[in-house]
């Protein structure tokens, strides 16, 4: 792992990663339904920024401006800082003048570490020699492409050691609808990337990322040969 000490202490295994998409609903509604939920308890849930709000989590990620946000809203300025009271909050990063007005368990996200350390695993699954020229080359290769606070959340996850994570509603699209987010490509290329590395991902059946919510078949096919390898 990198040389970072997780804001939290722990060491978690299993990530809960909740975003604001509408596919959270079946995350509500499993937790909300049952006096045993179906998913078991991970070692820890992570919220994405208004989330903060409702969402019962260890730690938040609000990786936009903190200064630009309290300017658009002073309300959701002291919600973060109510959070931080208690919990940690990983944010970009805070200028030195900024800190005094931002009391709380307040952590830079990491980028140097998180990029050298993909690198790291690049060289190793390349066999190449991880100099640190190497090392910082193949991490800007395969990881400069951050350009949402999903795939900020991946990477770290990622470079922390987490194993399993459950990805719920970081959606961008919505069937049906015109309303959408950038950078859906930017999320799905890192759920391959952890994916390829050894992690577990799993995401909500009705989301649209990964195509997740549409039937399973493979393009050009009359029957898919995916179901027909598994008997089905």
């Amino acid at each position: 792992m990198m040389p970072w000490t997780h804001p939290t202490g722990g060491m978690p295994a299993v990530v809960d990663i909740i975003a604001l998409g509408p596919s959270q609903r079946e995350y509500h509604a499993d937790q909300h339904s049952s006096y045993t939920p179906g998913l078991d308890r991970p070692d820890e849930t992570w919220i994405i920024n208004k989330g903060l709000r409702t969402v019962k989590s260890d730690l938040a990620f609000v990786l936009d401006d903190l200064e630009g946000e309290r300017r658009k809203s002073a309300r959701y300025a002291n919600d973060i800082i109510a959070y931080a009271k208690n919990r940690p909050v990983i944010t970009s990063e805070l200028m030195d003048i900024e800190r005094p007005t931002w009391p709380g368990m307040f952590f830079d996200y990491p980028i140097t570490e998180v990029i050298d350390h993909i690198g790291e695993l690049v060289a190793e699954r390349q066999g190449v020699e991880p100099t640190p020229q190497t090392v910082r080359g193949l991490g800007l290769q395969a990881g400069w492409y951050l350009h949402n606070s999903v795939p900020m959340i991946l990477a770290y996850s990622l470079c922390i050691g987490v194993k399993e994570i459950r990805l719920i509603g970081a959606d961008y699209t919505i069937r049906n609808s015109d309303n959408m987010e950038e950078n859906r490509s930017n999320c799905e290329y890192w759920v391959g990337f952890l994916r390829a590395m050894g992690v577990r991902i799993r995401v909500p059946s009705g989301t649209t990322l990964l195509n997740t919510c549409m039937s399973k078949r493979v393009y050009g096919y009359a029957r898919d040969p995916v179901l027909k390898a598994v008997g089905e």
